[in-house]
């Protein structure tokens, strides 16, 4: 869908169902209206909508970022306690390492 043909009152619309959707745990949503509505948000005329999706694009950038810490921390404590062979870290793994346990 081309956003850029659309009227601001319907961008503004698409932003606040895609922060909405963000909410219930799907942060590539997020990502993906951060690409998709901050040309739309920073140029041209300030109005009404563009103030909606302003706010609706600084919310879904701190859920991003929020997530991204959170994996990124998961990640780290995860492979840390992997390499010292905990036993839920082999029970959690999809692809057990070659190698003497």
């Amino acid at each position: 869908m081309d956003f850029s043909k659309q009227p601001d009152e319907k961008k503004a619309h698409y932003c606040k169902k895609y922060t909405m959707i963000g909410v219930f745990l799907l942060p590539f949503v997020w990502l993906t209206s951060l690409v998709i509505f901050t040309p739309f948000a920073l140029k041209g005329e300030p109005s009404v909508h563009r103030t909606t999706v302003r706010r609706c694009l600084a919310a879904t950038a701190i859920g991003v970022l929020l997530w991204a810490v959170a994996l990124i921390c998961w990640e780290s404590i995860f492979q840390h306690y992997r390499t010292l062979h905990a036993v839920w870290t082999e029970n959690w793994s999809f692809l057990l390492p070659v190698g003497k346990f």
